[in-house]
């Protein structure tokens, strides 16, 4: 069986793209402050990482090659050329992999260590 990813996508027509990669692993974020934080700019894309909340992971390969797979099959899937990369925490991590390995697809690159998240009053 095939990893399947579970993606969150907040479309914006004729704009740049970003990808957020969230802290883990195995950790389950939408980074929603973020996310939303950029819909009005940017198309977002967030997926939960392979073998987290719904993303299925049944070959049990957590290696870094397999992460860095996942988001080559998220820009093929989307037909991103070039795109802009959030990286936080272990996230953060392999997006720098990730654009080492791939410079010609990466627009921007930034990486965070810490999310603040707003809880409602």
């Amino acid at each position: 069986e095939e990893v399947t990813l579970h993606v969150t996508v907040y479309p914006k027509e004729n704009a740049e793209t970003v990808v957020l990669l969230h802290g883990g692993p195995g950790v389950p974020d939408p980074m929603m402050a973020i996310a939303l934080g950029m819909t009005q700019k940017y198309q977002v894309i967030n997926f939960e990482q392979r073998g987290t909340g719904e993303s299925k992971n049944p070959s049990g390969d957590y290696s870094i090659e397999g992460y860095i797979a996942d988001l080559q099959a998220i820009a093929k899937h989307f037909g991103l050329t070039r795109f802009h990369i959030f990286g936080h925490s272990w996230g953060g991590l392999y997006a720098r992999i990730y654009a080492d390995s791939h410079p010609e697809r990466v627009q921007s690159l930034f990486l965070c260590s810490q999310l603040w998240h707003a809880t409602p009053q």
